[in-house]
């Protein structure tokens, strides 16, 4: 079945800005930076949290709707697991050093070791799927209750606690943003109806617009405000993320694009990209001694550079996406033990 492009536009535009995001986070830097160039830095890389939560909720949307399939599970992490095999000895030939103890566990289980921690908090999620879909049978009432208690449970003690980088912190984030999504798309939004899309669309981008150049003015004056404001932009489960991407997600939702072949096409390595440049081993050789981003951090030219660097970077993923369905997926997907496996579990998920 071919998916209106509508979601797959969106999934581009969200890698886009996580690499962005990763790019000053873990390349360039944000700190020393000329006035233009710290602008950019801040309004572009500032996004990327927020794409995660979008990245979730188009996830949700489609997978409410299917029926467990192990298989799918096992495609996500045979791609992360040879992804993170390969490009952790090819950090090594690029002069990356030597792989330490750590370095080989985090090599040869990302999944147990969180090394790409958005895909082990997303498989953990496809695994429980299936029972969070039986809320479908609720009434609105009962449905509506549920997400405003775990709203205050998640978002509201996160926007105030401040950041949880943990696995359980995510992992109840994701069930509540999916949660959340059952809840719009069964009734939500056609409430929503009366309401022009394009409010969403503008509510989405000034209220993003209003938050990045209050951080930005606090930054560059060094007001103490500024923590708080970067705290809440770099952290998905703030009520700042949740509701801007919540306004963008209702957005693409209710449009209707159609398909087009290239931006499915464009998307549907989006996955590729993210895993790739977030191997441990990896993206530190992939900004510095590869594209070397640190030489021009404090040219005028820099927002030119950085936009070449993200369209290289997505374009790589393009590729070694394509080599890794072309070459080597079947052979980790169609063998006697995986799909042994694959059956054992899918017949578990049975009586779900």
């Amino acid at each position: 079945m071919k998916r209106n492009s509508n979601f797959e536009l969106l999934r581009i535009f969200c890698m886009i800005f996580i690499v962005f995001g990763h790019l000053f986070g873990q390349g360039i830097g944000l700190d020393n930076l000329s006035v233009p160039n710290s602008i950019f830095a801040h309004s572009v890389g500032s996004f990327s949290r927020i794409a995660v939560n979008l990245f979730v909720m188009i996830s949700a949307w489609f997978m409410m709707e299917k029926e467990f399939k192990a298989e799918r599970v096992l495609k996500i992490y045979a791609q992360t697991w040879s992804y993170s095999v390969g490009l952790t000895f090819l950090s090594c030939l690029c002069g990356g050093g030597e792989i330490s103890k750590g370095a080989i566990i985090n090599m040869l289980f990302p999944f147990l070791r969180l090394s790409v921690w958005y895909v082990s908090v997303h498989i953990s999620l496809m695994l429980i799927s299936p029972f969070l879909n039986c809320v479908k049978r609720w009434n609105i009432k009962q449905l509506r209750s549920l997400v405003l208690i775990l709203l205050m449970l998640t978002s509201v003690m996160s926007t105030l606690k401040g950041l949880q980088e943990n696995y359980l912190s995510w992992f109840m984030w994701f069930i509540f943003v999916y949660l959340f999504v059952i809840y719009l798309k069964q009734f939500a939004l056609e409430q929503l109806r009366p309401i022009k899309s394009i409010v969403f669309l503008f509510g989405g981008l000034f209220g993003y617009s209003v938050v990045v150049c209050m951080k930005i003015f606090a930054y560059r004056t060094n007001l103490q405000i500024y923590n708080i404001l970067a705290q809440w932009l770099s952290d998905p489960k703030s009520l700042i993320d949740f509701f801007i991407s919540g306004f963008l997600f209702i957005f693409f939702a209710r449009i209707n694009m159609g398909f087009n072949k290239t931006i499915n096409f464009i998307a549907s390595s989006a996955f590729s990209v993210y895993v790739f440049h977030q191997i441990p081993a990896f993206y530190t050789v992939l900004w510095n001694s590869i594209l070397k981003v640190s030489i021009w951090r404090n040219d005028m030219l820099m927002p030119i550079y950085a936009i070449l660097t993200v369209i290289i970077v997505y374009a790589l993923g393009i590729v070694l996406n394509l080599i890794y369905k072309h070459m080597l997926e079947e052979m980790f997907i169609r063998n006697r033990i995986s799909q042994a496996v694959i059956n054992k579990i899918d017949k578990l998920y049975n009586s779900v």
